[in-house]
């Protein structure tokens, strides 16, 4: 895969070739080119980066910056030569060009300006400047061969390899005092909790049972770990407690995810799942409530963590999907602040406060690839901690300000199931889907069920999800995702002006559907804090409210008869129908979510979570009974959205783990 930011990244990088230090040259020389001239060397959103980046030239330096030195120019342009057999082949080849550049123009120019009490020729100084920036970039630089993260130039701080394994490891996190960490790691299909010193050696296994153990966390002494079970009878996450190095299992709140301790380990902070709140309890269960609940924008909440002082909690908070924004709230209840915005495109996960409580170490996208950063309170902009290729995730902050964090790599694909006979084979690049693209953006692409290339159909900077092809095929349905207010559009499959099919709002329009006749248009509206399915004219006209109750993602029956839809974005809230009139209402499942219609209409499939935390596609006739499982689908983790053709096609995305680091990011001695 090409990993990293894409307007910095090589040819060959970008590519996804093989690499060497001649693609790091190139990296450089595109900083360079930024510091001469004050823009990027290839610059747009994704799509226009990555056609530069591999067939254009970049403007001249030169013409950019009249006070270029031509000789600077002719420099950073070999640097940017897109073979890498004709750039410079050494960094000292670089350096000295350099070097010899600065000689030579010191006593040319009689422009000037003055750096303290010296004045020095302008060009001069451009020089100096780019040598000395060079000088400590190849002091500094470090090519991660491995795609695992890289140590940015902190000399406080150190990375150490804690644990590296070819076998799926989830939800590292460090003991108060740095001195072990525990994880969740899979053995023969089976999900447990593990412990080992972070100084190295054995693992003790804490858990050996079917259920699904997840979300591990040290009490603040580190006599007990709370974590998420789920078992096959339960079916909803259960907070539990347990010895850190083994013993009996003791359940504290029902129908609780992603808890954390208390500084003093006298409170418990959770997500309660129906509907979304963070909530507080007394260690062992008793007292719960509510600090802040979830609404029509921030339908999530995610990973909370205590202050220092016990006093805050951080939150994040989501509209969905890849979404995520890092805010606070008094433990107490009150109102909840956001601590730094950035924007659509950009995730921010896993906040977990600093011993000293100053800021906030999480996990982001703000830079390209998703790394820790640190979230100043008093308001200063967000400093990076790791660099590479990521996923660094889920970090956890010991006393003494070690850093346990840890990086699972997969590989994402589209996968294709014939329904008749049971093959299931890869996509390897006609499926529309909508992609996070290395500008940060979602964009809506297409790929030929038959092979052949990817290519995106929607650029700009909105973020767009949910590609629906109309009945005859001839466009593309898809809504806005974004912070503001979203609408419906749609866009010619070949590519052309979208047109927008629901009008500017203050609130939402999402999740359009058309019906089979071409002439309905489906969606989920948002207002008075409530999001219901609604009903319009495709050609315009206004909309009627079809359903009473919270309900989204609608599904038009192949006879245009009915709609499923679900209460919500969940994989839990359940799967319903009601008539096209708006009458008939009828739950058909208790769990699940995002329904889909089978092609014959007498039957729908939808997501379902197992309770081993992986994801199955089910199956409900439209009359009601008991769900089937799509058992020749096996899915790793979790899939998204699927839909099925009038082919008896199922076409779905999965994650297939590659291989998963913890690693450890210590205070320097």
């Amino acid at each position: 895969m090409a990993l990293g930011t894409l307007s910095y990244m090589s040819p060959e990088q970008s590519r996804g070739q093989e690499l060497d230090h001649r693609s790091d040259l190139f990296s450089v020389g595109a900083v360079l080119y930024e510091m001469a001239t004050g823009r990027p060397a290839f610059d747009g959103n994704g799509v226009a980066i990555l056609h530069a980046l591999l067939h254009e030239e970049p403007v001249s330096p030169l013409a950019l910056n009249p006070q270029v030195p031509p000789r600077l120019s002719e420099i950073i342009t070999r640097a940017l030569e897109k073979d890498r057999d004709t750039r410079y082949q050494t960094a000292a080849d670089l350096q000295a060009e350099l070097k010899r550049l600065k000689r030579e123009t010191e006593p040319v120019s009689d422009a000037s300006f003055t750096l303290g009490k010296r004045s020095l020729p302008r060009r001069t100084v451009w020089v100096a400047l780019v040598v000395a920036v060079l000088l400590s970039v190849s002091a500094a630089w470090i090519v991660n061969r491995s795609g695992g993260p890289v140590q940015p130039a902190f000399p406080e701080r150190r990375l150490k390899l804690f644990l590296s394994s070819p076998q799926i490891v989830l939800h590292a996190s460090l003991s108060a005092d740095s001195k072990a960490v525990v994880y969740v790691g899979m053995d023969e299909d089976q999900r447990d909790i593990y412990v080992s010193r972070a100084a190295g050696g054995g693992r003790v296994r804490v858990t050996n049972d079917a259920a699904n153990e997840s979300e591990p966390r040290f009490s603040p002494d580190g006599e007990k770990i709370v974590f998420v079970r789920t078992t096959e009878d339960k079916g909803q996450p259960q907070i539990c407690t347990i010895p850190s190095f083994g013993g009996p299992i003791v359940p504290i709140i029902n129908d609780g995810m992603a808890p954390a301790w208390s500084p003093d380990g006298s409170r418990i902070a959770f997500i309660r799942p129906r509907p979304q709140a963070l909530a507080v309890a007394d260690a062992n269960g008793e007292n719960v409530r509510i600090v802040l609940e979830a609404d029509t924008t921030n339908q999530f909440l995610y990973e909370p963590s205590w202050s220092p002082d016990g006093s805050q909690l951080a939150v994040v908070r989501s509209m969905g999907g890849g979404s995520g924004e890092i805010w606070t709230v008094p433990a107490a209840g009150g109102r909840a602040s956001r601590v730094w915005f950035d924007g659509p495109g950009i995730s921010s996960r896993s906040p977990v406060f600093t011993p000293d409580g100053t800021g906030i170490v999480h996990s982001s996208n703000r830079a390209g690839a998703t790394n820790l950063w640190m979230m100043f309170l008093d308001g200063q902009s967000p400093v990076r901690l790791t660099s590479g290729a990521g996923p660094d995730e889920s970090p956890s902050i010991g006393r003494d300000g070690t850093i346990a964090f840890y990086n699972s790599r997969y590989r994402y694909a589209l996968a294709l199931s014939d329904l008749a006979s049971g093959k299931t084979r890869e996509l390897v690049s006609q499926v529309a889907f909508s992609r996070n693209d290395p500008d940060g953006q979602w964009h809506i692409w297409i790929v030929p069920v038959d092979g052949g290339a990817a290519r995106p159909l929607t650029t700009g900077s909105l973020p767009v999800v949910y590609p629906r092809f109309t009945p005859d095929g001839e466009f593309i349905t898809y809504f806005t995702w974004t912070s503001e207010a979203d609408r419906v559009w749609k866009i010619p499959r070949l590519g052309g002006q979208a047109t927008a099919l629901t009008p500017a709002r203050d609130e939402d329009d999402t999740h359009g559907d058309i019906s089979p006749d071409g002439r309905w248009l489906a969606f989920a509206r948002t207002e008075a804090d409530m999001t219901r399915i609604n009903i319009a004219p495709v050609d315009g006209g206004s909309p009627r409210v079809l359903t009473q109750s919270p309900s989204t993602i609608p599904k038009w029956s192949p006879d245009g008869k009915w709609i499923a839809f679900s209460p919500d974005r969940s994989f839990t809230g359940g799967v319903f129908i009601i008539a096209a009139d708006g009458s008939g209402q009828r739950q058909l499942t208790k769990t699940g979510g995002w329904p889909t219609w089978w092609p014959d209409g007498k039957s729908i499939g939808y997501i379902a979570v197992k309770p081993d935390g992986n994801q199955e596609i089910q199956i409900v006739s439209r009359d009601g009974g008991t769900p089937l499982s799509l058992s020749q689908m096996k899915f790793d983790g979790t899939n998204h959205p699927f839909d099925v053709s009038s082919k008896r096609q199922l076409v779905t995305s999965n994650s297939i783990h590659l291989t998963t680091e913890i690693w450890l990011m210590e205070p320097g001695k």
